[in-house]
């Protein structure tokens, strides 16, 4: 789905507000790391943690103090798709490669 089309409307934050109540951000997290924005993406897994307190990676983040990437990357570990393990491996590369510059 492209849900960069829906973005800059006012039906987006009902979109993502209905994925997150259905359990199903997997599309939209993969998307948001595909444009690399890691910020939303933890954003989103926060919302789903609220919204889902008795999830895997909600039991498991809950107390630790993490940040964004460190977020996201433990949801897509515990509960992601395999395609969102990819595209978090490919942006780990290029922020490595950034870092080192």
């Amino acid at each position: 789905m492209c849900y960069d089309v829906l973005h800059s409307t006012c039906h987006y934050g009902g979109m993502v507000y209905y994925l997150a109540t259905r359990q199903r951000i997997d599309g939209l997290l993969l998307s948001m790391l595909k444009i690399k924005s890691i910020e939303d993406g933890a954003n989103l897994v926060r919302l789903y943690h609220l919204l889902h307190p008795e999830s895997e990676s909600a039991k498991a983040i809950k107390g630790k103090d993490t940040g964004d990437a460190e977020l996201v990357k433990f949801h897509v570990d515990i509960q992601g798709p395999d395609r969102a393990h990819h595209c978090l491996e490919k942006l780990e590369t290029k922020q490595i490669a950034f870092d080192s510059q």
